[in-house]
């Protein structure tokens, strides 16, 4: 069987999401892409809002990488339709090990007006508890996790709100 390597950063952080599209959670590892920061500003149907990545210059975006199996990857491409499966290189939190591996990356962004009206949505507050749990589980695996990922999210305006929303689920 072949495998590659998966770098995710949303909804997927949450264990039970990895499991659904055939990842072995013990097969993963904190992680940071560098010149790269989560924004959560994907245009979606199901949560009207969800975190992407966007280019930073000197930006970190934490998340985790996996190892993926062909039909997991297969699954994931599937499940991410609306994302370009870009190649991105990332390293390990602990080890520092620089890995290549894929990442999902969506062009369809919603505009400030359109991200502060979703922030306000059931459907949106649904999704930030499922990172809050995938966060709340990483930070068992590595020493503040949680406070990385939020720390590394695009700031100011909306995306304060968003922080604190998540910090709000985690305490």
């Amino acid at each position: 069987m072949s495998y590659k390597y998966v770098f995710v950063y949303g909804s997927l952080l949450n264990p039970r999401e990895l499991k659904s599209v055939g990842v072995d959670v013990s097969q993963c590892k904190p992680a940071v892409l560098l010149d790269y920061r989560i924004v959560f500003d994907k245009a979606s149907r199901k949560r009207c809002i969800a975190a992407n990545l966007e280019k930073c210059e000197g930006c970190k975006a934490i998340g985790i990488i996996c190892v993926a199996g062909i039909a997991a990857l297969n699954t994931l491409e599937k499940r991410e339709a609306n994302y370009k499966k870009e190649y991105v290189k990332v390293r390990e939190l602990i080890s520092g090990r620089e890995i290549g591996a894929y990442t999902f990356i969506s062009k369809e962004r919603r505009n400030t007006d359109e991200i502060e009206s979703c922030i306000h949505k059931n459907e949106f507050h649904q999704y930030l508890k499922i990172i809050a749990e995938g966060l709340a589980f990483w930070d068992k695996q590595e020493k503040e996790f949680a406070t990385k990922y939020i720390n590394s999210l695009k700031v100011g305006g909306t995306h304060t709100k968003i922080k604190n929303m998540l910090r709000s689920l985690l305490s």
